[in-house]
């Protein structure tokens, strides 16, 4: 038999096996893999195992370490003030507990929990079962959770706890060490005597670093705070800068001689920070007075240029006054009213200088008069209305005053069918300057009549001329003028008629050169009670009335000023209306003059009037010399009460006295301290005081002994309250000596008073000043009543030394004054 089947079941068996071997290798081809797969992540899992443990373990050594310096750095952190007790407290005992048990356990689970993941993978590769995959990842899941809770635990909040802790302490001490910065700076300040910066209260919180963020802003604030009170003293120095450079500049004024008023002082506010607005506006008002004041000075300055040209007759005193009061700043204004008035006074001046060369400004130089007398006064308002008035009246006298001319021939002598040479005379009546004057005559025969160029306001001219008349007899003749006013050549024709007595015809005669007047001025000068008493006597030998009679007295104002006349005649100015004055009669009258200086000048005086026909006549005076002396004292003996009596009542026989009346507003006894005071500025010896109490009545006697000439003289200030009167007595053996003295001590006695601001009235009538002086005398033991109230200071207490001598040491000497400036 044929054998087809091993064949065939070869095959079969083939295909079988083949069929067995393809679902072998389908099915455990995978399932290799897999185990393969997790034997290799095993490794890998057990090597990260291995390898985060490894960490672990150094981190705990690392973390235990660092525990050891967390604690050295608390304890140096305490040492230093620092509150750490949280710190050290709480967080270092977690810490302990965290890491010896804890973290142990942790390790162990997770050394536990890495054994049995391994024994996993070992069973996965003995075909543990399909389970094996999810407890692996249920393993590898707790092994995650246990290294996180490692990672998680307390020692790394202790880690970012302490690091919290640092950063805070290292701001604060930042801010300590800013905080020293500033005490230092306020200790400077306080060295430089600054009030003290008050500090808020945070060097408590800066030890403290849970309140670090509380001690930032307050010291944010504070910072915001110093700086400002920074700012203030950084002001205050500026402001003490400037003040010292005011006080530089007040003790510059005060060398100068300027008195320095006291200042409103701020200069102990100057270290007080706080009050830095207040101190602002003070200094800005000081600042303000401190211009002004200097404002004044150079002004000051300026007007003491203004007074060198300043020349106003009659008014030396009242500029002296003015030089005198240069060095008050707070007198400007009434320096400035008085400079006012004076420059409106010397403006007035130089115009009527100026109109004089072409009117008569008789009114003008009585209101300027009036106006300088009003500022003797301390009336300075008064003075600028009248300056104003005597400006007005000037223009309108130029404008409405016309020249006024007339002839007068002469009375007697004439006669007809000859030629007479004589002389006639040519005047102007009015108030204004008659220029290039023609004369003319309709019924005469006149030769050499010549132009008259200029004839002045109240000007007579007297020109030599030949007439001739064919008939004897009264002859009315007729002259006529043509001339110009000299302000604005305005033309005049004017015609004057007179009768005139012709004698009969006679041989030719030749009249004299210059016919002789019939008025007669004379005058004599005599020393009286510190006046110089000019006598004016005035005859008139014209055989009829004069009327419109006018003396007119010619001085400088600068040397002897007019101060009244006796009789109590109508004055304009130095003008005397005398009236009229019969025929054959004589008119005297008493000028008194107050010498202002010792020279030696003289007196001029004008008399004019109208004659019986109207014609003017003009007559001067001889000019009178006048000699002021004034003595220079020096001090060689000291005299006593017996030689003053004996000097007074037997030796020094020229005697006089000035008397002035006490103001309102001045006390008996301060007025005898002023007047001793304008007799102490000299070389004199006091001698002897008496005062008694009620009604006050005191006296101080002087004696000094002239240079060169040896002169004595003996000086006596006397106050008596019962006459209201100041009395200045000297006796001397020298009448011009004595005017001059009297004058001097007057003069003193005068500024004395108006620098307390009270005018120096003088006594002049004749009647009161005698009755003042034939007082009785203390020195003389002739005490008003009750002497035993007399009381004597000597000489020995009193005496009165000038001019650098030594001082007797039983005086009191007052303190110079502080000129500072006291800001």
């Amino acid at each position: 038999m044929r054998k087809p089947y091993p064949w065939i079941g070869a095959v079969i068996g083939g295909f079988v096996g083949l069929m067995i071997s393809t679902v072998f290798l389908i099915l455990f081809v995978p399932i290799g893999y897999g185990i393969g797969t997790l034997f290799a992540i095993g490794a890998e899992k057990r090597a990260e195992r291995r390898r985060a443990i490894e960490r672990m373990e150094r981190e705990i050594r690392e973390g235990k370490r660092k525990i050891i310096e967390f604690r050295a750095k608390i304890a140096q952190w305490k040492s230093e003030g620092y509150n750490v007790s949280e710190l050290e407290e709480k967080a270092m005992k977690e810490c302990d507990w965290e890491f010896e048990i804890q973290e142990e356990r942790i390790q162990r689970r997770l050394i536990s929990v890495g054994g049995r993941i391994d024994s996993l993978y070992i069973e996965a590769r003995q075909w543990a079962g399909l389970k094996i995959p999810k407890k692996l990842n249920e393993g590898e899941n707790k092994y995650s959770w246990l290294k996180a809770r490692l990672s998680g635990n307390k020692f790394s909040l202790l880690k970012a706890m302490f690091k919290e802790y640092e950063r805070k302490i290292n701001r604060l001490k930042q801010i300590e060490e800013k905080l020293n910065s500033l005490h230092v700076k306020a200790k400077q300040w306080m060295e430089e005597g600054y009030v003290g910066f008050a500090f808020p209260l945070i060097d408590d919180k800066l030890k403290d670093p849970r309140k670090v963020d509380e001690v930032a802003r307050e010291f944010s604030s504070l910072k915001v705070m110093f700086k400002e009170y920074e700012r203030k003293i950084d002001r205050l120095k500026e402001i003490e800068g400037e003040l010292n450079s005011l006080y530089v500049k007040a003790k510059q004024w005060s060398e100068e001689g300027y008195i320095v008023l006291a200042f409103p002082s701020i200069r102990d506010k100057l270290k007080d920070p706080t009050k830095v607005d207040e101190i602002e506006d003070e200094f800005s008002s000081l600042k303000a007075m401190f211009e002004e004041y200097q404002r004044k000075i150079e002004r000051l300055k300026q007007i003491e240029g203004e007074l060198n040209s300043l020349g106003v007759k009659g008014l030396d005193p009242e500029i002296h006054s003015i030089r005198e009061r240069l060095n008050d700043p707070g007198k400007l204004n009434e320096i400035e009213r008085e400079l006012s008035s004076l420059k409106a006074i010397q403006a007035c001046e130089e115009n009527i200088q100026k109109a004089m060369a072409v009117i008569f400004p008789g009114d003008a130089e009585e209101i300027l008069n009036q106006a300088k007398h009003a500022i003797k006064n301390n009336n300075f308002e008064k003075s600028l209305s009248l300056t104003e008035s005597c400006m007005g009246e000037i223009e309108n006298t130029k404008r409405q005053a016309d020249p006024i001319l007339s002839i007068s021939f002469p009375s007697e002598g004439l006669q007809g069918g000859v030629w007479n040479r004589c002389r006639v005379g040519v005047t102007n009546a009015g108030k204004a300057h008659a220029v290039k004057v023609n004369i003319g005559t309709t019924n005469l025969q006149m030769q050499k009549m010549p132009t008259i160029p200029l004839i002045k306001a109240g000007e007579s001219k007297e020109i030599e001329i030949a007439i001739t008349l064919s008939a004897s007899g009264s002859v009315f003749a007729i002259t006529n003028f043509m001339y110009q006013r000299a302000y604005d050549n305005k033309r005049y024709k004017t015609q004057t008629q007179q009768w005139l007595d012709i004698g009969g015809a006679a041989a030719p005669t030749t009249m004299p050169a210059k016919q002789t007047t019939n008025l007669k001025v004379l005058c004599e000068t005599e020393n009286f009670r510190g006046f110089i008493r000019a006598k004016i006597a005035v005859f008139n030998n014209t055989g009829a009335v004069i009327t419109d009679s006018r003396l007119r007295l010619i001085t400088d104002n600068k040397v002897l000023r007019f101060d009244h006349v006796e009789p109590a005649y109508i004055t304009h100015g130095q003008e005397i209306e005398l009236g009229n004055i019969n025929r054959r009669e004589k008119k005297t009258v008493a000028i008194y003059l107050d010498p202002m200086m010792c020279t030696t000048t003289g007196l001029d005086a004008t008399f004019t009037c109208r004659d019986i026909k109207g014609n003017i006549q003009m007559e001067k005076m001889r000019k009178k010399g006048v000699i002021v002396v004034c003595p220079i004292f020096f001090t060689e003996d000291i005299a006593n009460p017996a030689m003053l009596k004996n000097l007074v009542a037997n030796v020094l026989k020229q005697q006089d006295s000035k008397i002035f009346n006490i103001p309102q507003s001045l006390k008996p006894v301060e007025a005898f301290e002023v007047a001793k005071s304008a007799v102490s500025g000299r070389s004199v010896n006091f001698v002897r005081e008496f005062s008694t109490p009620t009604p006050y009545q005191g006296e101080a006697w002087y004696y000094a002994v002239t240079k060169g000439t040896r002169m004595q003289m003996v000086i006596k200030v006397a106050v008596r309250e019962d006459t209201n009167s100041i009395e200045i007595f000297a006796a001397s053996q020298s009448e011009e000596a004595l005017t001059g003295l009297l004058a001097e001590l007057g003069h003193d006695l005068t500024n004395k008073l108006k620098e307390k601001g009270m005018p120096a009235v003088q006594v002049t009538n004749v009647t009161i000043k005698d009755s003042i002086i034939h007082k009785s005398s203390l020195l003389f033991g002739e005490g008003p009543g009750n002497v035993p109230d007399l009381n004597i200071s000597d000489s020995i207490i009193h005496k009165t030394q000038i001019g650098g001598e030594k001082i007797d040491k039983t005086e009191k000497i007052p303190k110079k004054p502080d000129n500072k400036f006291p800001l």
